[in-house]
């Protein structure tokens, strides 16, 4: 942290140097040895990130497709789920409308004997 001497403030890392200059991101005081070092690692950051930005871009893209595929894969399940769901519904009906035609079928008979006619 740096410190307030008179008239000038001191190093933010551990040294007794007066500050020369100022980190404009970190807002930190540097004797010039520091500001130096800190330049030259904020430096190799901006290198290491321009250099892995066309690898990172590549990656990204193949993550779109991927996300695309997948997108697609969710969308032709959720479209085949629908079909199932309406043809199980169908069947569904057709089983109740046929069981119920027995019933009143069988309700039919079963009266028409206990009444004697038919």
């Amino acid at each position: 942290m740096s410190i307030e001497q008179t008239g000038s403030v001191s190093c933010y890392l551990p040294c007794d140097t007066p500050s020369v200059a100022i980190g404009i991101v970190c807002n930190h005081h540097f004797c010039w040895d520091h500001f130096r070092e800190h330049r030259q690692t904020y430096e190799k950051y901006l290198d290491d990130a321009d250099n892995k930005q066309q690898p990172l871009s590549n990656c990204l893209v193949a993550y779109k497709n991927i996300e695309s595929k997948l997108r697609s894969t969710i969308d032709h399940w959720e479209s085949q789920a629908i079909d199932d769901i309406h043809r199980s519904a169908e069947n569904a009906r057709k089983t109740l409308a046929n069981h119920i035609e027995y019933c009143r079928s069988h309700f039919e008979e079963e009266s028409s004997t206990i009444t004697g006619s038919k």
